[in-house]
């Protein structure tokens, strides 16, 4: 009755076989994270280079078949917390240049990439080269980058960042928030980034109760980490389900499937 994690190259396979596609914005968004505490991402201009050496619209129709959409910050567009006001930036590849050289990289810079197998990386690989800044890719087996990144030994990797419960505060929390084991803050801080006005601001929506109060605050943590950008948003990915005809099936913000709310005729 429902086909679940279809992946875009899929889909004209799923509608040959006789199944309605249904494309929707899920919860994550792919990223590009950054070790802020080593060089050569230690300097923000070389992170602001990353951050404007991609043509995220090409990536969404090269990488996703269009089942998905650029991203100009680390939530999609359905989770509570997302700042309409932001918006993906336009590739400048003259811009980026300009930051490298600035950073002291007039000759580009060269930088390893760590991802999980089967992860499509070779576009922005190659968009980054245009803008200067040279990758090796670095595929691994999951259970063998989930370690290293665990034990903060990964300086460049290709990522996603996933907002479960449908807020921003998932990933403030525990990604981008300062590591604090005794408040339990920063899990999963794997970059080195702390902003202690950040850190404060993100303790401060846990205790708003008023949603629009607390819309606010996360909407202003998202504005202030997207000027440091200790992880570069790359494209939101769509969720993919194929249906069979004689179901009734809408997909939820969060991307679960509740079986109750699934009809057949």
């Amino acid at each position: 009755d429902l086909l679940l994690e279809v992946s875009p190259q899929e889909v004209a396979a799923v509608r040959s076989a006789g199944l309605r596609v249904v494309s929707s914005p899920g919860p994550s968004v792919d990223v590009l994270q950054m070790r802020v505490d080593a060089p050569p991402f230690r300097d923000a201009r070389v992170r602001r280079a990353v951050f404007l050496a991609l043509d995220r619209k090409a990536l969404v129709e090269r990488e996703l078949l269009g089942h998905g959409a650029p991203a100009g910050q680390l939530v999609s567009r359905n989770v509570f917390g997302f700042d309409p006001a932001i918006q993906a930036p336009l590739q400048d590849l003259v811009a980026a240049r300009r930051l490298l050289a600035e950073a002291g990289y007039g000759g580009g810079v060269d930088v390893e990439l760590e991802f999980q197998r089967a992860t499509a990386v070779g576009g922005v690989a190659e968009q980054l080269g245009a803008a200067g800044i040279r990758v090796r890719p670095r595929p691994q087996h999951w259970h063998e980058l989930i370690g290293r990144l665990a034990r903060r030994e990964v300086r460049f990797a290709y990522l996603a960042v996933v907002s479960d419960s449908g807020e921003a505060s998932d990933l403030f929390d525990s990604t981008i928030h300062t590591l604090d084991a005794e408040l339990g803050f920063g899990d999963s801080n794997e970059t080195g980034y702390s902003n202690p006005d950040l850190d404060a601001m993100i303790e401060a929506s846990g205790r708003t109760a008023r949603l629009d109060e607390r819309r606010r605050i996360l909407q202003g943590c998202m504005r202030l980490v997207m000027r440091d950008v200790p992880l570069v948003p790359v494209f939101e990915r769509n969720l993919i389900w194929g249906v069979r005809p004689g179901v009734e099936f809408e997909p939820r913000a969060d991307g679960r499937v509740v079986l109750r709310e699934v009809r057949v005729d």
